[in-house]
C-alpha cells in the first residue's frame, strides 16, 4: 500500500491545489492575502505543475513573491517539489525542497 507521502506526491501533480494549501505551506499570516498569478501544467515523460503567487500585506502592498513546482516521472513515479520566496525587489529569501507544510 502506498504511503501518505506517496499519495500526496501523486495527488499534487494530478490535481490542482487549493489556495489555502499554499497559504499553509508558505505560512502566510491571516492579515495578508495570497494571490495566484500564474499556473502552468506540463504532461509527458516528466509531468509537472508550476505556480507563481504574490503575497500582499494588510496595507495592500506587495510583501513577497513565490514560485513553486511539482514534477513526477511517468516511468519511475519519482516526484520532486519545492518553492522559492522572493522579496519585493526579487532578492531570494527562502528555498524549500518540498511543498509539504512546514
Amino acid at each position: 500500500m502506498p504511503s501518505a507521502k506517496d499519495f500526496f506526491a501523486y495527488a499534487a501533480v494530478s490535481v490542482p491545489m487549493a489556495d489555502d494549501h499554499f497559504e499553509a505551506i508558505f505560512e502566510i499570516p491571516d492579515s495578508h492575502r495570497l494571490v495566484q498569478v500564474r499556473s502552468k501544467t506540463r504532461g509527458g515523460i516528466m509531468s509537472a505543475n508550476y505556480w507563481r503567487h504574490d503575497e500582499y500585506g494588510s496595507d495592500g502592498k506587495l510583501a513577497a513573491r513565490y514560485e513553486s513546482f511539482e514534477e513526477r516521472s511517468a516511468e519511475s513515479g519519482a516526484t520532486r517539489s519545492g518553492w522559492h520566496k522572493y522579496d519585493q525587489s526579487g532578492q531570494l529569501l527562502h528555498v524549500s525542497e518540498s511543498l509539504a507544510e512546514r
